[in-house]
């Protein structure tokens, strides 16, 4: 039987266009890893902060896997940096 846990991960990379309000985040788990939630926690005029947490899978497999989560902005991205909770930035792709 699999055991599940819920972690939190940072987004090894995102797409969007500036003028947008979606981004699309890459996230690199193991296979047979699932996308649990994905927020926007915080939107100011210069950072946008996002929270990634996946449900792990069994850690028996050695495969990986890079996972897509599309999330939506209050407003476009503009020229705003992309950072992970601890206030990593994530590259974008």
């Amino acid at each position: 039987m699999a055991c599940t846990d819920t972690v939190k991960v940072s987004p090894s990379t995102y797409s969007g266009d500036p003028d947008s309000q979606a981004l699309t985040l890459q996230i690199q788990a193991a296979a047979g890893d699932t996308v649990a939630a994905v927020e926007v926690t915080e939107e100011t005029d210069e950072q946008v902060v996002i929270e990634v947490l996946i449900d792990e899978s069994s850690r028996d497999s050695e495969d990986a896997a890079t996972l897509e989560a599309v999330v939506e902005l209050d407003r476009v991205l503009g020229t705003r940096e992309v950072v992970d909770t601890e206030g990593r930035a994530i590259p974008q792709a």
